[in-house]
């Protein structure tokens, strides 16, 4: 513990080097605070999430333009300087998708997923860029299927891209294509940031009454809210209510000399259909999640090169296609796995636009790859 707070106490004189200003974050519509949103800076670092006020800290020399990523609004880029932001709600369309459930009692679901992190000692910073087709099998209902295996609820890739960027202390910076067990991949938090419901979602008993909002308490703080517009439905799930003081390191990670101290740990669900009081993957539209902690430990130090690492992550899922499968169909694509492998991306037609300090590091890494190529 005393290590940790030696870290943070750096991190935080760090910060207060630079001009740090506070910025709150506001729902258009009715002018409340935001609680969740992820923050990128011009840079394409993410700057961390805004708290139960709206507000973040950010660098006014440095940071701007900013990019606002929330669930249920729609991404918005700020270029001049500003100390409130305002947040649209988002509107969206279903995704098509093929159903054939007569007596077909497995469902395959492709999704689309990408994520942005960065990681930053007092010297160094690394981002990773990421997309992945992934796959998932799930029983319908959750019904016991004889024949089914539930390691295939877990995300298998089935295609994946990834651009990393290095800037160290003396300001040199550069771009490199990753594989999957470079480095700089295990900042890749994905699989525990997001991931498609099987299940449907009733609303809470308020909400069916006309409420617009209703929370659930933990054993220390919120662990859900439900919110619902005129265009869609929300759910934000916080990971850490069950915590005290509102931290965790789990044991897990610690096992494999991966000691992650988290203070921030969300994910949200976004449906269609808000009329309906029972919302089920058809309406569901997208997931997003985030988290920030401060990692340590030797395992870090040998994969990063260094013990000690801000992490902050932010990733999100849309779903593609959902097929219903008989269990002869299920049990042979199992024995093909390897015939599965795509090597293209299908975006849904819901995605976000992707903030421009990104775009520019796709841009680069790609006119870097065709300058390599020709040499």
């Amino acid at each position: 513990m005393k290590g940790f707070k030696l870290v943070l106490t750096a991190i935080m004189m760090s910060i207060s080097a630079y001009a740090t200003i506070p910025v709150r974050i506001l729902a258009g519509d009715s002018i409340t605070p935001v609680e969740g949103a992820t923050v990128i800076s011009d840079r394409g670092l993410i700057l961390g999430i805004s708290d139960s006020s709206g507000a973040i800290y950010i660098d006014e020399k440095k940071d701007f333009p900013l990019t606002i990523c929330c669930v249920g609004f729609e991404p918005v880029t700020i270029v001049n300087k500003t100390d409130t932001i305002l947040l649209d709600p988002a509107t969206y369309e279903l995704t098509e998708i093929t159903v054939n459930a007569n007596e077909r009692p497995i469902m395959k679901v492709l999704s689309y997923v990408r994520e942005y992190c960065s990681g930053a000692t007092q010297t160094d910073t690394m981002q990773l860029y990421a997309e992945y087709m992934v796959l998932n099998y799930y029983p319908v209902n959750e019904k016991k299927v004889k024949g089914y295996k539930s390691l295939d609820a877990r995300f298998r890739s089935l295609a994946e891209r990834r651009i990393a960027r290095f800037t160290n202390s003396s300001g040199k910076d550069s771009i490199a294509l990753p594989r999957k067990y470079d480095h700089v991949s295990y900042l890749s938090y994905y699989p525990l940031l997001v991931k498609f419901p099987n299940n449907p979602i009733t609303e809470p008993e308020s909400i069916r009454q006309g409420a617009q909002n209703d929370s659930i308490m933990g054993k220390f703080s919120l662990v859900e809210l439900h919110k619902k517009t005129d265009n869609i439905y929300s759910v934000l799930y916080d990971r850490l209510g069950d915590h005290e003081n509102h931290k965790w390191s789990p044991n897990l990670w610690k096992m494999f000399g991966l000691t992650t101290d988290l203070d921030k740990f969300q994910e949200a669900l976004v449906y269609s259909n808000p009329s309906d009081s029972i919302h089920s993957i058809h309406d569901f539209i997208y997931c997003s999640g985030n988290m920030h902690g401060i990692t340590k430990g030797k395992m870090f130090k040998m994969l990063l090169g260094s013990k000690n690492l801000e992490l902050n992550c932010y990733a999100e899922l849309y779903p593609v296609d959902i097929q219903y499968l008989t269990v002869e169909e299920y049990k042979e694509e199992r024995t093909k796995k390897d015939e599965l492998d795509m090597d293209f991306f299908i975006e849904p037609k819901n995605l976000h636009p992707l903030p421009p300090a990104i775009q520019r590091m796709i841009k680069r890494a790609n006119d870097e790859s065709k300058t390599n190529q020709n040499i």
